[in-house]
């Protein structure tokens, strides 16, 4: 058994923590907003709950925006397709399309990289 005065010196991968990495993230801030992407597109990502997700475009929804676009890439389209059904099961939203693709995503951390818009 490890004490828990030693487990909270490590980070999640079981790795030492850097004290100056973390201040100097907290320093950074958020990442910054990318122009690119429309005002109504809720990216899904893996660090955060689907309700999360779920909630961000319950937001957009009632904040004025008519549609509401849901994205993901790799790993976590199953967990774009889970949000879109929690929104249609509550009654939020209507699917009209679903795109899927495979290729070169600049933002994508392979090569080349599976993507879903659900519309």
């Amino acid at each position: 058994a490890v004490s828990p005065n030693i487990m909270s010196s490590r980070n999640r991968r079981g790795g030492r923590r850097n004290p100056k990495e973390d201040q100097e993230k907290r320093e950074r801030g958020p990442a910054p907003q990318n122009p690119d992407r429309p005002k109504n597109n809720v990216q899904v990502g893996k660090n955060r709950n689907n309700f999360v997700f779920a909630d961000l475009a319950k937001h957009l929804l009632a904040g004025g925006e008519k549609t509401v676009e849901i994205t993901a890439l790799g790993h976590v389209i199953a967990d774009a397709v889970a949000v879109a059904e929690m929104l249609k099961n509550q009654g939020m939203v209507t699917v009209a399309k679903i795109e899927t693709s495979r290729g070169n995503e600049a933002h994508a951390r392979r090569d080349s990289a599976d993507k879903i818009s659900i519309h």
